[in-house]
């Protein structure tokens, strides 16, 4: 007959738990600001040593293995829910997870003291886990942030598996406080495998949670890679790929989109006049003010120096240059102070929209809107040109 030794599957769990733990502070020492790995660091503690509490059941008080054990693996289960709440980039449910907590450690201590019962501490610890387990799972699969990724699937499987052993463990308790299982106890057998496959979903879900970091990991990697260092808007690099994307999305459709090129006038006054971190703190200050007045779609990008480009999906020439007066006007309006003086600036836009003509080459589109930018500056500045329809050719030299 297969024996189990329960003894040997606990320090198994703890160890488990423990060694979750030094994973995650790892991680969390690695990556300062994922704040979600410090708190699966805490879980997978608390997890480690609510079961190190419980191995201690027989030997010691009841209320230490039974109340305090069991409310450490509680908080273990609910800190792992804080984790993908904040990997998610929402608010830690801490009151919930305290409240739930609470009121089980309350009903464990009843059923300790007042009532002895095993089974009703199995409905009840099982009950409050699974909730917590529960929201857990609804914020892993929340498809506005990413929840169908392998992580998500592999962690929301595996909580699927913890929720299934918890409620079959409570439909059991139940018939045996009813009478109608003869099993009052269950056997170390029964116990042990209980203990492995809790063990075996609480490692597959850290998994999980793991393959889930790597993903957010990787993706502010990707936003980093295209994201302008000094003003936070994207750079050439992600401009051109959306741009890319933008163009083939039109030859499918059929639909236009426009772009801006922007330049900031007489720019180099500014450095000369008042300095370097003037100018820097003026490319900040357009950026936020376009940000102010473009649409949530529209794609801020800084080309270099003091370039700057728009996309703008769905949106005529004709639309995208009346954006583009409203942005001269208001750009016309914001000054910055630097050592009691005022400084301010106007800006040149050259505006293009998209043809079939253009084809998919986002270079192309942005000569056009180069060439328009030109016009402008040679007509005086402060102003808004729209280009051509027709495409040019990149590189072909600017008309004089």
């Amino acid at each position: 007959m297969l024996h189990v030794d329960l003894f040997s599957v606990y320090l198994a769990v703890i160890a488990s738990g423990l060694a979750l733990s030094l994973v995650w502070l790892v991680v969390a020492r690695t990556f300062p600001t994922l704040y979600a790995a410090r708190y699966w660091f805490g879980g997978a503690l608390a997890a480690g040593v609510g079961s190190a509490l419980s191995l201690w059941r027989g030997a010691v008080d009841p209320m230490v293995p039974i109340v305090l054990g069991n409310g450490m693996i509680l908080i273990g289960s609910g800190l792992g829910w804080a984790g993908v709440r904040e990997l998610n980039r929402r608010s830690a449910p801490l009151l919930i997870i305290l409240g739930i907590t609470a009121s089980a450690v309350v009903a464990l201590s009843i059923t300790t003291v007042l009532y002895d019962s095993s089974h009703f501490r199995i409905v009840i610890l099982s009950a409050a886990q699974s909730v917590l387990i529960g929201w857990a799972v609804v914020d892993i699969l929340d498809r506005r942030t990413g929840g169908r990724s392998l992580g998500c699937l592999i962690a929301a499987g595996a909580c699927g598996v913890l929720l299934l052993l918890n409620a079959a463990r409570s439909v059991f308790a139940v018939l045996a406080v009813s009478g109608e299982l003869p099993l009052a106890t269950p056997s170390p057998m029964q116990a042990g495998l209980v203990l492995l496959v809790a063990m075996f979903g609480a490692l597959v879900c850290q998994f999980g949670f793991l393959l889930m970091t790597m993903d957010r990991l990787q993706a502010e990697m990707v936003q980093l890679a295209g994201m302008d260092d000094l003003t936070g808007v994207a750079n050439r690099r992600r401009f051109l790929s959306v741009c890319e994307q933008e163009c083939i999305r039109s030859i499918r459709t059929g639909r236009p989109f426009s772009v801006m090129v922007i330049d900031i006038d007489r720019f180099k006054a500014i450095n000369d006049g008042y300095g370097h971190a003037a100018g820097d703190e003026f490319l900040k200050l357009l950026a936020r003010t376009a940000r102010a007045h473009l649409r949530g779609q529209d794609l801020l990008a800084r080309l270099g120096g003091d370039e700057f480009s728009v996309l703008m999906p769905e949106t005529s020439g004709e639309n995208a240059t009346k954006s583009a007066n409203r942005l001269v006007a208001a750009i016309r309006e914001v000054t910055l102070s630097r050592d009691g003086a005022t400084v301010g600036s106007t800006i040149s836009v050259g505006v293009a929209e998209w043809t079939p003509a253009v084809g998919n080459d986002p270079c192309v589109l942005l000569e056009l809107a180069d060439r328009a930018l030109y016009l402008t500056k040679n007509g005086g500045r402060d102003g808004v040109t729209v280009a051509p329809s027709s495409p040019v050719q990149v590189g072909e030299p600017l008309a004089a």
